[in-house]
């Protein structure tokens, strides 16, 4: 997309400026002395996305391309002279926006050259978005869940409450902790199928169980997790 706005101020400035030489970068003088209009690209700048088009596609890639103009020439008179004819098309372009503050002193240090006039070419790069592929929907179904709460209590060796064990249910990305009381809470768990596996982490270990084999009729679950008290 950027080569694109090249070869556009190239062939503007060509146009505008015939027998100069335009450049995109700071160089040398050319040998035979021609006269030059440098096009230099100092940064690229956001630009608002456009709206949707009726298509139906997604608003379309843009961003700004910021041109630094100005030109170069053994004869001063004819270097601001190729400036005025610059300028003035450009403020008549319908393409280009066109800033004529320049540049700071500080930039042209940064770019390690003499301050001289210019002004800043704003051009507009936009690429379509591809439509995006999709697939006729024939028919829908939908089932539903009955949720319920699932809870229940850790324990280790003799019965003893397991405070802080991590309780997961990979299925659904969830996980809870034992309180004091080695007690559990997981709100919103459908209640038929139950998740085939829960898994238990406490003390370095790891425990998988399957919910369903283990889950009492008040529909409460106690977990004996296998460690040694020391």
């Amino acid at each position: 997309m950027i080569e694109s706005a090249d070869d556009r101020l190239s062939a503007w400035a060509s146009g505008i400026c015939p027998g100069a030489e335009v450049a995109l970068a700071w160089s040398d003088a050319p040998a035979d002395k021609r006269p030059r209009v440098v096009c230099y690209l100092l940064e690229l700048a956001a630009a608002p996305p456009s709206r949707p088009i009726s298509s139906g596609r997604g608003a379309a890639l843009q961003y700004a391309a910021r041109y630094l103009i100005t030109t170069v020439s053994a004869d001063r008179r004819d270097e601001h002279r190729l400036l005025g004819l610059l300028i003035a098309s450009a403020l008549d372009h319908p393409d280009f926006d066109v800033d004529l503050a320049g540049l700071s002193s500080a930039t042209w240090i940064a770019l390690h050259q003499v301050p001289r006039p210019g002004f800043i070419i704003q051009v507009l790069l936009r690429r379509e978005r591809a439509e995006p592929t999709g697939h006729l929907v024939r028919e829908l179904v939908v089932q539903d869940a009955v949720l319920t709460g699932l809870a229940g209590q850790v324990v280790g060796p003799a019965a003893r409450p397991l405070a802080g064990a991590r309780l997961e249910i990979p299925a659904m990305n969830r996980s809870t902790y034992t309180d004091q009381r080695g007690r559990f809470t997981f709100p919103g768990i459908p209640a038929d199928p139950l998740p085939s596996l829960m898994r238990v982490l406490a003390r370095g270990r790891q425990l998988e169980i399957d919910p369903s084999r283990l889950i009492a009729k008040d529909r409460t679950l106690t977990i004996t997790f296998p460690i040694t008290e020391t």
